[in-house]
């Protein structure tokens, strides 16, 4: 969905649909640009288990300068509609942006449905990290909690099916796989945060857009 003109107020603004790294966006409607900073969208994710809300906690003091956050905090105010979910997080995406503060988002989100989504335009681009970990030490975490203790032990073993799955799919995609399992967690978080930095630190512009 476009965002509103500075210029003329139409709901028209959108980013270059086929330049993400453009620095600027465009209206159609009264044919202006907007400059603005469309900085990369970092994707910490895995499937069920693999670690990424403890991670979180352990990277936020390590990127000062990134907005670094969970992706369930919005699940429950769209309704759980994807779509609508992962508009949210590209608006705050480029919200924060404009601060110069690039977004660091944990979920479980694929690359593709975030490279589909309408306003996809609005970010630079989209880094992956996906957390990996071992089946049996994922079993273990996730007994832990109280929802998996209500599932059969067949709805379980289907549970994991799934997991191993989504944790191929999402490694297709990887520009950088951590096993969460195999190092302690200050040690994974260092790892994730060094390629944050590396990676955030090239596309920030030297100024920030005026206005």
């Amino acid at each position: 969905m476009p965002l509103s003109c500075p210029s003329c107020d139409a709901f028209a603004l959108t980013g270059d649909a086929n330049n993400n790294n453009s620095p600027n966006l465009h209206c159609p409607s009264c044919n202006s640009k907007t400059d603005a900073n469309l900085l990369p969208l970092f994707l910490i994710t895995g499937a069920s288990g693999a670690g990424k809300s403890t991670l979180i906690r352990h990277i936020r003091p390590l990127l000062p300068d990134c907005f670094v956050v969970g992706g369930d905090l919005l699940i429950d105010v769209t309704n759980r509609d994807r779509q609508a979910f992962l508009g949210r997080w590209l608006r705050i995406a480029y919200a924060t942006a404009q601060c110069g503060r690039p977004l660091v988002l944990a979920g479980v989100i694929e690359k593709d449905e975030m490279e589909a989504h309408v306003d996809r335009s609005l970010v630079g681009q989209i880094h992956v990290i996906v957390l990996s970990v071992e089946e049996q030490e994922r079993v273990k975490r996730l007994q832990g909690r109280p929802r998996w203790a209500k599932h059969s032990d067949e709805k379980r073993s289907a549970m994991i099916a799934a997991h191993v799955g989504l944790t191929e799919r999402l490694a297709r995609d990887a520009d950088l796989v951590v096993k969460s399992g195999e190092t302690d967690v200050e040690g994974a978080a260092k790892e994730v945060a060094d390629w944050v930095k590396k990676h955030a630190v090239r596309a920030l512009p030297s100024e920030a857009p005026a206005g």
